[in-house]
């Protein structure tokens, strides 16, 4: 996995959150757009970072479903590509091929997971841009080089940061552009 960027969250206030940004190579540049925000905080979440403890349920289903609408939903299959049933894995009561019921939103990755099958969905740049404008209030960015960025994310409801301690660190492979 290549890491792109380190990141600090150094200070939390009410529903706002201070950073920095670290470049881990060269030339890359910082992207400024407010997509920006909920992708560091649910990375923060994905990688345990902070106190996940403290994050209601319904933070933990937004993050899940912002990951899957920025990496493509994971859908069980069978080996033949039927559809299996979601939470239990079971073959569904009506055979219904992948390629039938998703037709233009297969994605082109597909794998195995504890001896499943599965397939993935495109991901769905314009509803996490959606989503985004529902969470992030603002996002600033502002960097004297190319080295290192500081930045503000601002939440609507500070459920969002509550995972969030001063001074947390993580790395990100994370651009902060959407696919």
């Amino acid at each position: 996995m290549t890491y792109i960027f380190n990141v600090t969250m150094r200070e939390r206030e009410g529903t706002k959150v201070e950073g920095l940004l670290s470049y881990r190579g060269e030339g890359y540049g910082f992207y400024s757009g407010p997509e920006w925000g909920p992708k560091l905080l649910m990375d923060a979440w994905s990688w345990g970072v902070g106190d996940n403890d403290k994050l209601p349920a319904k933070t933990i289903a937004d993050f899940e479903a912002l990951f899957a609408l920025f990496m493509g939903e994971q859908i069980w299959v069978d080996d033949q590509g039927y559809l299996l049933d979601q939470d239990t894995k079971e073959p569904l009561s009506q055979r219904i091929q992948a390629a039938d019921r998703h037709k233009d939103e297969l994605g082109s990755s597909s794998g195995f997971d504890n001896g499943y099958h599965y397939v993935m969905l495109k991901p769905r740049s314009d509803e996490f841009r959606r989503r985004t404008g529902e969470i992030i209030k603002s996002f600033t960015l502002s960097t004297d080089d190319d080295k290192q960025a500081d930045f503000i994310i601002e939440v609507y409801d500070p459920r969002h940061l509550a995972h969030l301690d001063r001074n947390v660190d993580f790395k990100t492979t994370f651009s902060g552009l959407l696919p």
